[in-house]
């Protein structure tokens, strides 16, 4: 039994190592950015997915894989991969769903987002959208006001072209002497993050910036529920122990 695991948060780490552990064959794929000690078991990231009889195909450029089963283990806010896996059968994807966090200042989308800030009169700005949450509110900021009013610092992996942006490093989730940097160099006014649940420290991130009286504006990515849903990694490891025990049993 294989499993193709999509992978580029710690819990993917959190997987990988287990799935060793039991001496489970798998294989990663990653989006460019996140590398995870296990190189030699990265096959590139998805270009798409589709059916193969009991098994599931991905295809990396040229290259096909073919699993028993995929692991799910991106980010909340990887829409576009999740939007691939719906050719599958839903029981074939065993996705890791983290806790989303309860906080009121909450918005689906960076349109609303962005008019419920424009409209505090917020223009000295902190994202921590990443590259494509902070990408699509500044393209929302371009159609409906001028830019020239809003400074932007953002942090991502890949460069936003617009503002100061600067590298993320994924060991860096909740860098203190960094956030303290920024807010008094910058006079930062309002600051947008992910609910990144609690992988992400979106809590901590939340309590850091509201004692410094910055106001919060938090982007909650839809549910995609077209998979088996788990709700913690120790239920998806008993899971994937029980489907390895009952393809093995003779």
């Amino acid at each position: 039994m294989k499993f193709g695991v999509i992978a580029g948060t710690s819990s993917g780490r959190n997987i990988t190592d287990f799935l060793d552990s039991y001496g489970i064959e798998y294989s990663i794929h990653i989006k460019k950015g996140y590398i995870p000690s296990e190189g030699n078991k990265i096959t590139g990231e998805v270009s798409y997915f589709f059916s193969a009889g009991k098994k599931v195909g991905v295809c990396v450029g040229k290259k096909r894989y073919f699993y028993d089963y995929i692991i799910d283990l991106s980010h909340p806010f990887a829409l576009q991969i999740k939007q691939k896996m719906n050719v599958l059968a839903p029981y074939k994807i065993l996705r890791y769903l983290r806790k989303q966090t309860g906080y009121p200042n909450s918005f689906y989308g960076p349109s609303t987002m962005f008019f419920s800030l424009c409209g505090l009169g917020y223009t000295r700005i902190l994202s921590l959208l990443g590259y494509k949450g902070t990408y699509n509110f500044i393209t929302t900021l371009k159609n409906f006001d001028t830019p020239d009013r809003y400074f932007i610092i953002s942090r991502s992996i890949q460069p936003v072209s617009f503002g100061v942006n600067y590298k993320f490093d994924p060991d860096l989730l909740f860098d203190r002497s960094w956030f303290d940097s920024i807010l008094e160099n910058h006079n930062i006014q309002a600051v947008l993050i992910k609910d990144s649940g609690k992988e992400g420290m979106t809590e901590e991130k939340i309590r850091y910036f509201s004692q410094k009286n910055k106001p919060v504006f938090m982007l909650k990515a839809p549910a995609n529920n077209h998979a088996t849903i788990f709700d913690s990694l120790e239920t998806l490891k008993k899971d994937i122990l029980q489907k390895v025990m009952k393809h093995e049993k003779p």
